[in-house]
């Protein structure tokens, strides 16, 4: 989590310095919970013991390092799940990958590991970062592994093109998502992940500022989205709303979800429940989840070859 820095010039200083002081509050507190959870003395056991509180869950695999720590993890872990996951970002220490591929040895079987290879984000269209990655990361992997047990191994190809977004009124945004998805199948087959339509590209520190009501309607390869001219402007919400329900995309093949229904009822001036930016984050993410569920088995049977003509 980025370190707080106050902000230099606000209309209301000491609104500016509440939240600089709530920032800094929830920085301490992240930092404290993260280091405890990230311990790796014995097999990350505070980890561990967090996991234990949910038998139901697929455990992840964490670490900051590739050590024995990690090793230990994962087989204290397996002890007591089926299911293992691992995601590797772009950016760490590739030395993770042939531990990675060790971790699936030590398995019954490879398929027991989720791999999840998270290539950051991007809106570069020709950028071929994430699908060199995604090609290094493979073959490093499954270096020492026979061709069955490669063939057993759960892959998900993941990144993020939706972008922090700095227009005023209704813009149209093309998802890169699936185009990178796609390059990667050239080198191995795996699955489609994304962020969910959210934006988190690391920054270094986190300035505490206001909010401008945007309203995100998501396509199966895309997003319509609006953001309103004034900052705290909860009006916003009500005009962006409007501006999508009469937009034909909108209407065509809309899914039935609430959060459809939200901009639905907000377009008519109705902003219960719905008058922070938190309740519109969870509008977005509502209808892109439920439209990549019900999109993404044809795109990865065609792919795979089962939607081909003959």
């Amino acid at each position: 989590m980025p370190i707080p820095v106050p902000t230099k010039k606000s209309k209301d200083p000491d609104a500016a310095k509440e939240r600089y002081d709530l920032a800094c509050v929830a920085h301490a507190n992240y930092t404290a919970a993260y280091e405890k959870v990230m311990d790796p003395s014995d097999g990350f056991a505070a980890w561990r013991q967090i996991v234990g509180q949910f038998p139901n869950a697929v455990p992840t695999i964490l670490f900051n390092e590739a050590s024995n720590q990690v090793l230990k993890q994962a087989v204290r872990l397996s002890q007591h799940s089926d299911s293992l996951a691992v995601r590797v970002r772009r950016t760490d220490d590739p030395k993770i990958l042939p531990l990675v591929g060790q971790i699936a040895s030590l398995l019954d079987s490879p398929e027991q590991l989720l791999i999840v290879l998270d290539a950051g984000y991007s809106r570069m269209p020709n950028s071929t970062k994430g699908i060199d990655f995604a090609a290094d990361a493979i073959a490093q992997i499954t270096h020492e592994m026979t061709q069955q047990e490669k063939t057993l191994l759960r892959v998900v190809y993941m990144g993020s093109s939706f972008p922090n977004t700095s227009h005023e009124g209704v813009i149209h945004l093309p998802s890169l998502d699936w185009t990178a998805w796609q390059n990667v199948q050239e080198e191995f087959p795996c699955m489609f992940g994304d962020y969910a339509a959210t934006y988190r590209h690391p920054i270094a520190a986190t300035k505490p500022h206001g909010w401008r009501a945007q309203v995100v309607m998501p396509l199966n390869e895309g997003w319509i989205t609006y953001r309103d001219v004034n900052a705290q402007d909860r009006q916003g919400w009500i005009d962006g709303a409007k501006e999508i329900v009469g937009i034909a995309e909108f209407n065509e093949n809309t899914p039935k979800t609430w959060g459809v229904d939200a901009i639905r009822r907000a377009a008519k001036g109705d902003l219960t429940n719905l008058d922070w930016p938190r309740d519109w984050y969870g509008v977005k993410v509502n209808i892109h989840l439920h439209r990549q569920i019900h999109y993404a088995p044809g795109v990865m049977e065609f792919f795979s070859g089962g939607g081909e003509d003959e």
